[in-house]
Protein backbone atom coordinates (compact mmCIF):
# COMPACT_ATOMS: atom_id res chain seq x y z
CA UNK A 1 0.00 0.00 0.00
CA UNK A 2 1.27 3.03 -0.82
CA UNK A 3 1.67 6.86 1.76
CA UNK A 4 -0.86 9.12 0.69
CA UNK A 5 2.21 11.37 0.31
CA UNK A 6 2.91 9.53 -3.04
CA UNK A 7 -0.98 9.36 -4.39
CA UNK A 8 -1.00 13.33 -3.54
CA UNK A 9 2.17 13.20 -5.99
CA UNK A 10 0.05 10.75 -8.03
CA UNK A 11 -2.70 13.48 -8.28
CA UNK A 12 -0.69 16.25 -9.18
CA UNK A 13 1.27 14.58 -11.97
CA UNK A 14 -2.90 13.67 -13.84
CA UNK A 15 -3.39 17.64 -12.98
CA UNK A 16 -0.05 18.47 -14.91
CA UNK A 17 -0.51 15.47 -17.59
CA UNK A 18 -3.84 16.64 -18.34
CA UNK A 19 -2.89 20.50 -18.92
CA UNK A 20 -0.27 18.68 -21.48
CA UNK A 21 -3.20 17.30 -22.89
CA UNK A 22 -5.33 20.17 -23.04
CA UNK A 23 -2.62 21.73 -24.89
CA UNK A 24 -1.52 18.84 -27.37
CA UNK A 25 -5.34 19.04 -28.13
CA UNK A 26 -5.92 22.74 -28.97
CA UNK A 27 -2.69 22.90 -31.00
CA UNK A 28 -3.63 19.92 -33.37
CA UNK A 29 -5.91 22.68 -34.63
CA UNK A 30 -3.30 24.89 -36.16
CA UNK A 31 -1.16 21.50 -37.70
CA UNK A 32 -3.50 22.37 -40.68
CA UNK A 33 -3.41 18.56 -40.83
CA UNK A 34 -0.60 17.57 -39.96
CA UNK A 35 1.28 19.65 -42.42
CA UNK A 36 2.62 22.26 -40.45
CA UNK A 37 5.92 20.39 -38.74
CA UNK A 38 6.29 23.09 -35.86
CA UNK A 39 2.76 22.63 -34.83
CA UNK A 40 3.21 18.85 -35.85
CA UNK A 41 6.25 18.44 -32.55
CA UNK A 42 4.60 20.70 -30.52
CA UNK A 43 1.60 18.09 -30.60
CA UNK A 44 4.21 15.13 -30.23
CA UNK A 45 5.76 16.72 -27.25
CA UNK A 46 3.21 17.28 -25.43
CA UNK A 47 1.45 14.48 -26.10
CA UNK A 48 4.33 12.14 -24.88
CA UNK A 49 4.74 13.77 -21.84
CA UNK A 50 0.71 13.99 -21.18
CA UNK A 51 1.06 9.56 -21.20
CA UNK A 52 4.26 9.59 -19.65
CA UNK A 53 3.23 11.71 -16.73
CA UNK A 54 -0.36 9.64 -16.51
CA UNK A 55 2.29 6.43 -16.31
CA UNK A 56 3.71 7.83 -13.61
CA UNK A 57 0.76 9.05 -11.47
CA UNK A 58 -0.23 5.36 -11.87
CA UNK A 59 3.15 3.92 -10.51
CA UNK A 60 1.55 6.44 -7.25
CA UNK A 61 -0.83 3.66 -6.42
CA UNK A 62 -3.80 5.75 -7.91
CA UNK A 63 -6.29 2.98 -9.97
CA UNK A 64 -5.81 3.05 -13.46
CA UNK A 65 -9.80 3.54 -14.62
CA UNK A 66 -9.73 6.15 -12.09
CA UNK A 67 -6.88 8.01 -13.32
CA UNK A 68 -7.71 7.87 -16.76
CA UNK A 69 -10.95 8.56 -16.17
CA UNK A 70 -10.12 11.64 -14.57
CA UNK A 71 -6.72 12.76 -17.23
CA UNK A 72 -9.40 12.37 -20.08
CA UNK A 73 -12.12 14.13 -17.90
CA UNK A 74 -10.09 17.10 -17.41
CA UNK A 75 -8.54 16.95 -20.64
CA UNK A 76 -11.68 16.82 -22.20
CA UNK A 77 -13.65 19.77 -20.62
CA UNK A 78 -10.53 21.59 -20.50
CA UNK A 79 -9.97 21.66 -24.10
CA UNK A 80 -13.38 22.30 -24.91
CA UNK A 81 -13.89 25.04 -22.53
CA UNK A 82 -10.20 26.69 -23.86
CA UNK A 83 -11.58 26.28 -27.64
CA UNK A 84 -14.66 28.05 -26.78
CA UNK A 85 -12.52 30.96 -24.75
CA UNK A 86 -9.69 30.62 -28.42
CA UNK A 87 -12.89 31.34 -30.44
CA UNK A 88 -12.23 27.74 -32.18
CA UNK A 89 -15.28 26.16 -30.26
CA UNK A 90 -18.81 27.16 -29.16
CA UNK A 91 -20.55 25.89 -26.00
CA UNK A 92 -24.00 24.89 -26.85
CA UNK A 93 -26.65 23.66 -23.72
CA UNK A 94 -25.76 20.17 -24.92
CA UNK A 95 -22.62 20.24 -24.91
CA UNK A 96 -23.01 21.99 -21.23
CA UNK A 97 -25.01 18.70 -20.30
CA UNK A 98 -22.25 16.58 -21.82
CA UNK A 99 -19.59 18.40 -19.83
CA UNK A 100 -21.67 17.93 -16.83
CA UNK A 101 -21.86 14.27 -17.38
CA UNK A 102 -18.07 13.60 -17.87
CA UNK A 103 -17.24 15.64 -14.65
CA UNK A 104 -20.19 13.55 -13.18
CA UNK A 105 -18.69 10.25 -14.12
CA UNK A 106 -15.03 11.35 -13.22
CA UNK A 107 -16.11 12.27 -9.65
CA UNK A 108 -17.91 8.97 -9.36
CA UNK A 109 -14.95 6.71 -10.34
CA UNK A 110 -12.37 9.36 -8.10
CA UNK A 111 -15.40 8.87 -4.91
CA UNK A 112 -14.62 4.71 -5.01
CA UNK A 113 -11.43 4.74 -5.37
Amino acid sequence: MKFSNEKNKGWTLILISAVCEIIWAICIDFTQGLRVMTWNAVVVLFLAISVVLLSMSIKTGINLSTAYAVWTGIGIVGTVVISAIMGLDIITATTMVGLVLIIAGSVGLKAVD
